[in-house]
């Protein structure tokens, strides 16, 4: 049987890190004239967040229902106009200090942790080819399968924040749907075990 990533522990941190910070720029959305798509983008991050979380406490209808809505979310956002551009948002702060850096802050988050599960993604297809693990032999069951797809929906989850933090407005829609594509087929295997 496959071992969890160890490094679970600490991505399930950073992620509760990020959805505090998430958290406390919603709650500045009362004080600041934020513009509409600063509030989509915090939205998306929030879902994707929510959706990697869910992925990691093992709740696929929670990641199921999570992720749905950053889809959503990501399709209306491609309506919305950019005011990042517009030079009176920065002179009014219509960002109320959410700049570049925290764009690049949750973004970095979202790398590692993608880096982090590919690694041990390339473990665990390594196991299942060779049946080998660790040494030793493995005998790769339904519960295998199941594991490496809900780290492959965690996977895809965080790298859906990537291109929202760069304000990549198509590219967040099709991540948000393969990670959705994805936690889809964790829940068809979790149906078959």
């Amino acid at each position: 049987m496959l071992d969890l990533p160890r490094s679970l522990p600490a991505i399930r941190n950073g992620l509760d890190f990020q959805l505090g910070i998430l958290t406390d720029w919603k709650k500045d959305f009362r004080d600041h004239p934020f513009t509409e798509d600063v509030r989509y983008f915090v939205d998306i991050l929030q879902y994707c967040h929510l959706a990697a979380t869910a992925c990691i406490d093992d709740q696929f209808d929670a990641a199921n229902k999570h992720i749905s809505r950053a889809v959503k979310l990501a399709d209306a956002w491609l309506q919305v106009p950019s005011g990042r551009n517009v030079r009176e948002n920065w002179i009014d702060d219509h960002y109320g200090g959410i700049h570049s850096d925290n764009f690049n802050m949750q973004g970095d988050g979202a790398i590692m942790i993608a880096e982090d599960l590919s690694d041990w993604e390339f473990t665990a297809v390594s196991a299942r080819a060779t049946g080998e693990y660790k040494g030793k032999p493995i005998n790769y069951d339904d519960e295998d399968a199941a594991t490496l797809s809900r780290m492959r929906a965690l996977r895809a989850c965080s790298e859906a924040v990537i291109p929202c933090c760069m304000e990549q407005k198509l590219v967040t829609q099709h991540k948000c749907r393969v990670a959705k594509h994805e936690i889809a087929a964790w829940g068809a295997l979790i149906q078959e075990i």
